[in-house]
């Protein structure tokens, strides 16, 4: 898939997700699932934006297709049609793929010891503090994206708790 592809599909995805998200026409345990979906695909997004600071970035090759692979279907199957008919299956489908592909992230990912490498310049000739500089950078911000996400919840939160987290939350605001 190429680049421009998965861009587009991510970002209609994620389109896709906040609409899901706001709808009024859809139970609350439907929004919590679709809340997770969006924590999980944005997860995965920044997983695929931190592949350009690892040592050997063709290691990751095929988790890397895997995932821009799975927005792919994600936007279809989160689309209007697919949730009328096979919404159980979808989404069973889906965070079973999520969890797959998580567990292949972990046993192959490797990170790059930037600390063995010297001050001025690593072996590619690039400047270790640019480098740093760029790095945190990247982390920042998609961290700031994580934040503006606003999940509360997994599949195993109970609705009543939330509600009690949010009068906690505005009882400390007081």
């Amino acid at each position: 898939m190429s680049s421009n592809q998965y861009v587009s599909s991510k970002n209609r995805l994620f389109e896709r997700l906040q609409e899901l998200d706001i709808s009024l026409f859809y139970p609350e345990t439907f929004i919590y699932g679709v809340q997770f979906f969006i924590q999980e695909f944005k997860f995965l997004d920044i997983f695929l934006s931190l592949q350009i600071f690892t040592d050997e970035p063709n290691s990751m090759l095929d988790v890397t297709h895997k995932v821009q692979a799975l927005f792919q279907d994600a936007l279809l199957d989160f689309s209007e049609l697919h949730l009328a008919e096979y919404f159980d299956f979808c989404t069973f489908k889906l965070q079973n793929e999520i969890w797959l592909i998580k567990r292949e992230i972990r046993s192959k990912y490797s990170f790059p010891k930037i600390s063995s490498l010297p001050l001025s310049a690593n072996k590619d000739g690039i400047d270790i503090r640019k480098f740093v500089t760029e790095f945190m950078d990247t982390v920042v911000e998609n961290l700031r994206d994580l934040v503006k996400i606003y999940v509360r919840c997994t599949f195993l939160i109970v609705p009543e708790t939330i509600m009690k987290l949010i009068d906690v939350a505005e009882a400390k605001c007081i």
